[in-house]
């Protein structure tokens, strides 16, 4: 199975000082091929801004567009079942991005790049 990237593992690996980071290292670079919700890019890229600094932003953004990672685009299938699940549990405090990413895992069969 494919691992896809979230935001808070991203975050972890382009912080040295996350307690997560070393950890979040490890587990991207024994993924063989990890893949990157195109939903992931703001949330993190604000992020990173916010919490580190435009030259780790930066850096990760030449890394991506260099192909170190695969993105993969969001479907308007994903928004809606993202839609549908925000709704169903919208006291939960689940966010859009991870419900998208919940919906690609649910329908894994049917994605190919």
């Amino acid at each position: 199975m494919t691992a896809l990237l979230d935001t808070g593992l991203l975050l972890a690996v382009l912080d040295r000082d996350d307690a997560l980071h070393a950890i979040s290292n490890l587990a991207l670079e024994e993924e063989p091929e990890p893949v990157l919700p195109d939903v992931v890019l703001p949330e993190l890229s604000y992020l990173v801004q916010r919490e580190l600094n435009t030259a780790v932003l930066v850096q990760f953004l030449r890394a991506v567009a260099g192909g170190e990672l695969r993105i993969e685009q969001t479907r308007p299938a994903d928004i809606a079942r993202a839609a549908d699940v925000l709704e169903k549990y919208a006291d939960s405090g689940v966010d859009f991005v991870d419900c998208v990413i919940s919906s690609w895992r649910c329908s894994a069969p049917l994605r190919h790049s």
